[in-house]
């Protein structure tokens, strides 16, 4: 699959959690994207790229940094939906 863009990141977030969700996006070396998630109460992290799966992980604590996901989803709309799943409603 082709890089991901910011721009089809943040539409997919909007369709899938809402327009609410404030989306920060950070493009990583090789094409990885590294995405936070605020919903004003929570957030959420996910890092990945299309070809290889996305990593994602909701309201982390600060020793958890950079200690991997326990979530993985081979797609960002599978790592989407289980965020969804995860948020209170």
């Amino acid at each position: 699959m082709a890089d991901i863009t910011e721009k089809q990141v943040r539409v997919r977030v909007a369709e899938i959690l809402g327009d609410a969700v404030h989306v920060a996006v950070e493009r990583l070396p090789g094409g990885a994207m590294s995405v936070t998630l605020d919903t004003g109460t929570h957030t959420a992290t996910l890092d990945g790229h299309p070809d290889s799966g996305w990593g994602w992980s909701v309201d982390e604590g600060e020793d958890e940094g950079y200690s991997g996901h326990a979530n993985t989803a081979a797609t960002l709309d599978a790592a989407l939906d289980g965020i969804r799943g995860i948020l209170p409603s």
